[in-house]
C-alpha cells in the first residue's frame, strides 16, 4: 500500500489547481483553436523527443523502485526517499499544459499564479494546524494526570521533537527519548533513526537522549507518550522487559500510557478519574 499511498499524498493536494487547468483548457479549446497548418515554424508543432518523455515517466515510477528496494534490501521506506517523483509529474503537466494551450502565453501564466496561490495557502493552513490546539491538549493532558512529576518518555521520535520545539518548559524539562539501536534493530528491523538520534540530535541539539538499559534500570516509574506504529519499539520492549503497562489517556492517535516496574503497585489518587480519559 505504500505506492498507491505515496502518489496518493503527492496528488492530493494538486487537486484544486488540476481541475482549475481542466476548466481553463475547456473554456481556451471552445473559444479558441490555433491553426497549427498556418504556424509550420512555431513552437506549438515542436515534437517531445522520445527520450525526454521516458525520463519524466521514469522520474514517475520511482516510488515504485523504492518500495521494491525497501521489501529487498533497505527494510524502510517513506514518502520522502521517493520525492523526486515530483519532477515527472511536473515534466508531463507542463508539456499537456504546453499541447492543450497552443502557443497562448496569457493562460500558462495563469496557471503558475493559480498553483502557486493554492501552494501558499496549503502552506498557511499547515502552519495554522502545527500551532493549533493539538499542543495546548498535549499539556492539558499530562497536567491532568494524578502523577503529574513523572518524567515523560517519548515513544517515537516524531512526538519527541515536536514537544522538544514545541512544548512549554514544564514540560520539555520531563521529556525524555530512550535509544537503544540494537532493541529498535531487533523489534522493528531497522535502526536508523536511532542511530541518528544518538549521532546527531544529542551531540548537535543537546536534546535529552539517553540510554534506555540504564534509564529503566534507575526510573522504575514514568510516562510513555506518542504513537504506537513502525517507529515504536519502546513499548514492545518494556513489555518484553516484563514492565506493567497501563493506559492512561488517548489525544488523537497518540496515547498515554503509566509503566512501572512489577515490584511497584499502580498508584490512583482518589480523586483522579480511573478511566481512560479521551482529550479531544
Amino acid at each position: 500500500m505504500n505506492i498507491p499511498d505515496f502518489y496518493y499524498n503527492l496528488l492530493i493536494s494538486a487537486v484544486l489547481p488540476l481541475v482549475a487547468t481542466l476548466v481553463l483548457a475547456a473554456i481556451y479549446l471552445s473559444f479558441y483553436r490555433v491553426d497549427e497548418s498556418r504556424l509550420p515554424n512555431s513552437e506549438s508543432n515542436y515534437a517531445v523527443p522520445v527520450y525526454e518523455i521516458a525520463a519524466a515517466f521514469g522520474f514517475v515510477i520511482i516510488p515504485i523502485i523504492c518500495v521494491i528496494s525497501a521489501k529487498f534490501v533497505t527494510g524502510a521506506f517513506t514518502d520522502r526517499y521517493a520525492i523526486a517523483a515530483v519532477i515527472g509529474f511536473s515534466v508531463l503537466f507542463a508539456l499537456i499544459a504546453a499541447k492543450l494551450f497552443g502557443n497562448s502565453a496569457l493562460l500558462p501564466a495563469v496557471l503558475v499564479i493559480c498553483f502557486l496561490g493554492c501552494f501558499a495557502l496549503l502552506e498557511f493552513k499547515t502552519v495554522q494546524q502545527v500551532s493549533g490546539n493539538s499542543s495546548d491538549n498535549e499539556i492539558k493532558l499530562f497536567r491532568e494526570q494524578a502523577e503529574s512529576n513523572l518524567p515523560i518518555i517519548a515513544a517515537d521520535p516524531h512526538t519527541f521533537i515536536e514537544l522538544a520545539h514545541y512544548a512549554p518548559p514544564e514540560i520539555t524539562s520531563r521529556l525524555i527519548y530512550l535509544a537503544d539501536p540494537d532493541a529498535a534493530l531487533k523489534l522493528l528491523g531497522h535502526n536508523s533513526v536511532e542511530r541518528g538520534m544518538n549521532d546527531l540530535l544529542k551531540p548537535w541539539f543537546h536534546l535529552n537522549i539517553v540510554d534506555y538499559k540504564s534509564y529503566t534500570a534507575a526510573h522504575p516509574r514514568f510516562f510513555v507518550y506518542g504513537k504506537l506504529g513502525f517507529l515504536d519499539w519502546v513499548i514492545p520492549k518494556l513489555k518484553e522487559d516484563g514492565m506493567r503497562i497501563e493506559l492512561r489517556a488517548t489525544n488523537g492517535e497518540k496515547f498515554l500510557f503509566l509503566v512501572y516496574s512489577n515490584e511497584q503497585e499502580s498508584h490512583f489518587s482518589t480523586q483522579s478519574n480511573t478511566e481512560p480519559l479521551l482529550v479531544r
